[in-house]
């Protein structure tokens, strides 16, 4: 799902094919907040994970919730998969350092 320009499609898909009582299991990272409002260091570190999945941009939650909502989904549970982000970060560790000795921030 990361990888689709067209999520709205797929909840659309799913929800033709998903059959009454069925589940469907999400398993991906979203931004928790609009892209407006991530700090600079937030912004950083949301662009080095994009590029370490190869994604164009993280999803918005918000966003999720409204497919959900607009197909008759139910969220049946939630998880904040910070922790688990954050292990990636540290792998990009270098990559990070790398970008700060050559300036690009400042």
């Amino acid at each position: 799902m990361c990888y689709s320009t067209n999520k709205k499609q797929i909840f659309k898909e799913v929800n033709r094919v998903l059959k009454k009582g069925g589940l469907f299991v999400i398993y991906y990272v979203y931004l928790n907040k609009l892209r407006k409002q991530l700090s600079e260091i937030e912004e950083i570190g949301a662009t080095l994970v994009e590029n370490g999945y190869y994604l164009d941009e993280f999803e918005y939650i918000g966003n999720i919730d409204n497919y959900n909502k607009n197909n008759n989904f139910s969220i049946v549970i939630a998880e904040n998969m910070k922790n688990k982000v954050i292990n990636h970060l540290y792998s990009y560790q270098n990559r990070i350092k790398k970008y700060f000795k050559l300036g690009i921030f400042f």
